[in-house]
């Protein structure tokens, strides 16, 4: 008996559990399983605003790692010389969760006194660090990000 009850138990722990199914891209209707590593599904809304766009919008379905989803409920706020990102996240962790339409973050917009170094210029092109771009709304950090 007590071998049966341990070959049981070592055969459930060791049944791989199935794999998450997302919604993944702009415009998918068919879910994709997950990789392993990827534990939630999310819905990401993103607003551009650019000299070349005043105000592009999206949303993008994906898996994601958890790491991701630390950013869950939090509008991440992006400017630099050439322009600025908005993004909103929202994670879930069942198949198929991620079909929902989220609205695009308000963002306030404007100048708020502080200011950031930007190696980006008014085009868009990478160059040397010494454009200063104005901070708005709640933005009070300057970050240093190597692509």
């Amino acid at each position: 008996m007590k071998l049966i009850l341990s070959l049981t138990l070592s055969w459930m722990l060791s049944t791989p559990a199935e794999a998450l199914r997302c919604y993944t891209g702009q415009y998918s209707t068919k879910l994709q399983t997950c990789n392993s590593a990827d534990e939630w599904c999310a819905t990401v809304t993103i607003q551009e605003t650019t000299q070349s766009y005043p105000q592009r919008q999206g949303t993008i379905r994906s898996c994601e790692p958890s790491s991701v989803c630390a950013l869950q409920g939090q509008i991440q706020s992006h400017s630099n010389f050439y322009g600025a990102f908005t993004a909103y996240v929202r994670c879930c962790r069942t198949d198929g969760c991620n079909n929902q339409t989220l609205p695009h973050p308000k963002i306030d917009r404007k100048k708020n006194g502080l200011q950031c170094v930007s190696c980006t210029d008014a085009k868009g092109n990478l160059g040397v660090c010494n454009n200063a771009v104005q901070c708005v709304g709640v933005e009070d950090r300057c970050i240093q990000w190597n692509s």
